[in-house]
C-alpha cells in the first residue's frame, strides 16, 4: 500500500539511507539508555545471587513479592514515559514553563496514585501473597519485600520521573551515568560489604529505598541546574 501512496507517505526503498546527523542524535539518546539497562540487569543478577544464598524458601518468597512490585512499578513509570514525552515536545519548542509543569504534574499525580496502590499492597499484604502460597513462612518472608520496597516504590516516582524528563531534554547521558553509578553501584557494593555481615533478606531490601533517595539527590541537582541555564539564557543543556 505505501509503494503505491502518492506524496509523503510514499515509500521509495532506493531513497532510503542512514543519515549520519539523525544517526549520531539517536545513538546519544539510546546507547546510555542501553547501557543503564545492561548494568541494571547485572546488579539485580548480583542481588538475585545474594538471595538465593539465604535458601529456597526465601528464593520462593521473592519472586512471590515480585509480582506486586513489577505491578507498582509499571504503573509509576508509565508517569515517567508521559514526561519524556510532553517535555521533549515543549522542549522543541522551547516552552520551558510547560517542560516545569509537565514534570510537576506527573510527580503529582504519580507519587499520589503510586503511594495508594501501594498502600493497598501492603494493608493487604498477606492475603494477595496466599493467592500463590500457603506456607507461612515463605509469606512472612514476603512480607518484607512488600513493606521494605512495594510500600517504598512511590520514591522511585522521582528516579523515574526527573530522569525522563532529563530525556526528553535529549540528555540520557547523565541519568544513566548516575543511575548506573548510584542506584547499581550501591546495591553491588552493598552485596559485597554489607551483606555478608547482616546475612538476612530484610538487609538485602532496604538497599532498594537507600539507593533511590541518594541517586535521586543527584538526579535532582542536574535537572535543576539544566533548567536554570536554559531559562537564564546562559548555555545549552548540559
Amino acid at each position: 500500500m505505501l509503494l503505491h501512496e502518492v506524496g509523503p507517505f510514499k515509500l521509495e526503498f532506493w531513497k532510503l539511507r542512514v543519515t549520519p546527523f539523525f544517526l549520531s542524535r539517536i545513538l546519544r539518546v539510546g546507547l546510555p539508555t542501553g547501557l543503564r539497562g545492561v548494568v541494571f540487569s547485572f546488579s539485580n543478577v548480583c542481588l538475585q545471587s545474594a538471595i538465593n544464598s539465604l535458601g529456597s524458601a526465601t528464593v520462593a518468597a521473592s519472586s512471590i513479592a515480585l509480582n506486586y512490585e513489577f505491578v507498582v512499578y509499571y504503573w509509576l513509570s508509565s508517569f515517567s514515559q508521559a514526561c519524556v514525552t510532553f517535555v521533549g515536545q515543549n522542549f522543541g519548542a522551547k516552552n520551558m514553563e510547560r517542560c516545569r509543569r509537565t514534570v510537576r504534574w506527573t510527580l503529582l499525580l504519580g507519587c499520589s496514585s503510586t503511594i495508594v496502590l501501594s498502600a493497598l499492597c501492603c494493608i493487604f499484604a498477606r492475603p494477595m501473597l496466599s493467592v500463590f502460597t500457603s506456607n507461612t513462612e515463605i509469606i512472612e518472608i514476603a512480607s518484607i519485600r512488600m513493606y521494605v520496597v512495594v510500600g517504598l516504590l512511590a520514591i522511585n516516582v522521582f528516579l523515574d520521573v526527573f530522569s525522563g524528563a532529563l530525556s526528553g531534554m535529549g540528555k540520557s547521558l547523565p541519568p544513566a551515568l548516575t543511575c548506573m553509578a548510584g542506584v547499581c553501584g550501591i546495591r553491588i557494593l552493598w552485596v559485597i560489604f554489607v551483606f555478608p555481615r547482616y546475612n538476612s533478606f530484610a538487609s538485602l531490601m532496604v538497599v532498594y529505598p537507600i539507593s533511590w533517595v541518594l541517586t535521586i539527590a543527584v538526579i535532582m541537582g542536574i535537572y535543576f541546574y539544566n533548567i536554570k541555564r536554559v531559562t537564564s539564557g546562559t548555555g545549552k543543556v548540559c
